[in-house]
């Protein structure tokens, strides 16, 4: 058998059945203080327009806490409207119509959800980091690089630099709400890293959406899941030792409560990269899309 085949055997995640056999029995109850004990910044990377992450976050706002994270990390929000942001009360609302005018320009999904998520980390007294970039800025990238890898490149650098800003403290311990792509070991993690000399927990959430438009292995896992009945729980799945596992450390498995939503495509030059890349690229690795330029 040549290199290629020995490897599509041994690969746990190109099916629902090797999925189901070789992944799932190493699952874990859902524990977010072992997750982040020994680690100063976590990548969580989802699906942006999924509600039911956000909701997870809000909920354990308290055990991020006690496990010793003091800085939250959005993409979603701009860098450039941090001040805004701490300006803003939740107990009052003054300044929520600020936020709120911010993530619709941005065309968000899951507005209330994520300014709610920005109450539980005020009301946790924990720090706010907002990384993602301007509308404007995000055009004048696409005008610069033509192509969702180099926009998409550009503001990962950015968002890197706001992360190591927030470990700088020796007591900072971070975690980070980003898309998928980006929350990969080789891409946010490896980019900071570099810049604070700190090696990150790389988790990708799967569940909570049954998003057509997911990676083949998210699906095949979705649907693994709801195979053996377990598409209601929560659970973790460390990917250290899991042949042809996708780059992350691990599974973080949320309960599939939400349908997938389709939306319309923006047309334009990096619509049709997008396309490209995603009918080039069907393996493991997740690849930027348009979603990610935002």
């Amino acid at each position: 058998m040549d290199d290629v085949g020995a490897l599509e055997k041994s690969n746990a995640f190109l099916d629902v059945d090797s999925f189901r056999k070789s992944v799932l029995s190493a699952r874990k109850r859902l524990d977010y203080s072992m997750l982040l004990k020994g680690v100063r910044v976590a990548y969580f990377g989802e699906p942006h327009d999924s509600a039911c992450v956000k909701k997870e976050f809000i909920r354990n706002m308290d055990v991020f806490k006690n496990a010793g994270v003091t800085h939250v990390c959005l993409e979603h929000f701009a860098s450039g409207i941090q001040e805004k942001i701490e300006l803003y009360n939740p107990i009052n609302g003054q300044g929520r119509d600020l936020l709120e005018e911010h993530l619709k320009e941005k065309k968000l999904e899951c507005v209330k959800m994520l300014i709610d998520l920005v109450d539980a980390v005020k009301k946790n007294n924990l720090q706010f980091a907002a990384l993602g970039i301007s509308v404007e800025y995000g055009k004048a990238l696409e005008y610069e690089y033509n192509d969702v890898n180099g926009v998409c490149t550009a503001k990962e650098k950015h968002m890197a630099e706001v992360v190591a800003g927030a470990l700088r403290g020796k007591a900072s311990k971070a975690i980070v709400l980003t898309g998928a792509p980006y929350a990969q070991k080789n891409h946010l993690n490896a980019q900071v890293e570099k810049l604070a000399g700190t090696s990150g927990l790389s988790v990708r959430l799967v569940g909570c959406v049954k998003n057509a438009e997911s990676p083949e292995w998210v699906k095949a896992a979705n649907n693994a899941v709801r195979g053996e009945g377990l598409a209601r729980d929560s659970f973790s799945i460390q990917l250290k030792n899991i042949a042809g596992a996708p780059k992350f450390d691990c599974l973080v498995h949320l309960p599939q409560v939400e349908e997938a939503k389709t939306k319309k495509k923006k047309g334009g030059l990096l619509s049709l990269f997008s396309s490209f890349f995603k009918k080039k690229n069907s393996g493991i690795e997740e690849e930027f899309s348009e979603e990610n330029s935002f």
